[in-house]
């Protein structure tokens, strides 16, 4: 899923850097009919604004990422966290009801012998 919604975003990048090169940093085609000389000054000028509408094209979705990888940074910790603490209590729920199942029935449970890893914590 997430690499078909990367190439939906990926497909408009060159429409993008046509559009920043021609409208925001100033591409204009060659003329026709100009000398060499204009030529190269326009090929030099038009190189610059597409070399500027690439790094404009990468650094905002890159600065972007930065700032959500920075927030997912700060609350992994406290949402791992959470998750541990659902899973314990529901682990202590079914065995509560386990107990509770065994002194219904009038069976005696060794609980030990099902959830060791509990009792160590």
């Amino acid at each position: 899923m997430d690499r078909s919604f990367e190439s939906i975003l990926s497909s408009f990048a060159p429409r993008a850097v046509g559009i920043l090169a021609q409208h925001v940093y100033g591409y204009k085609p060659i003329p026709v009919g100009s000398s060499q000389s204009q030529e190269i000054l326009t090929d030099r000028k038009n190189v610059a604004s597409l070399a500027k509408s690439l790094y404009t094209a990468i650094g905002i979705p890159m600065a972007l990422c930065c700032l959500i990888y920075s927030f997912l940074y700060r609350t992994y910790p406290r949402d791992r966290e959470r998750a541990r603490m659902e899973a314990l209590i529901e682990s202590e729920m079914q065995l509560m009801q386990s107990d509770h199942f065994s002194v219904i029935l009038g069976v005696s449970l060794d609980t030990s012998k099902l959830f060791p890893a509990y009792l160590s914590i």
